[in-house]
């Protein structure tokens, strides 16, 4: 009876999106620790740390994608990008780490 009471604590205080992505967590990590080969199925991993040449990025491009954007859109790349500079990324979509 108390484990329910949890649940139900965990539903209204987090949502039901965030449970199921936290049950299917719950789920590939046993599933790594039993069959620890099935990792390459979930996770690519490159050699090396991918790094974005500042150099050669195509501003005219991307000048034309901000300004196809409706102002929600804007506001929302905005706000995206003053959590980048503060190092403030999203953990499972929702939650905001830091």
């Amino acid at each position: 009876m108390q484990k329910i009471h949890v649940i139900n604590a965990v539903i209204r205080e987090y949502g039901c999106k965030w449970l199921a992505n936290r049950l299917l967590y719950s789920v590939k990590l046993k599933l790594l620790n039993k069959l620890p080969f099935t990792e390459k199925y979930f996770e690519y991993k490159t050699a090396y740390p991918k790094r974005t040449d500042l150099f050669r990025i195509n501003t005219e491009e991307l000048k034309r994608f901000i300004q196809t954007l409706d102002k929600v859109g804007k506001e929302t790349l905005v706000a995206t990008a003053d959590n980048c500079v503060n190092g403030v990324i999203d953990g499972f979509s929702s939650i905001k780490l830091n």
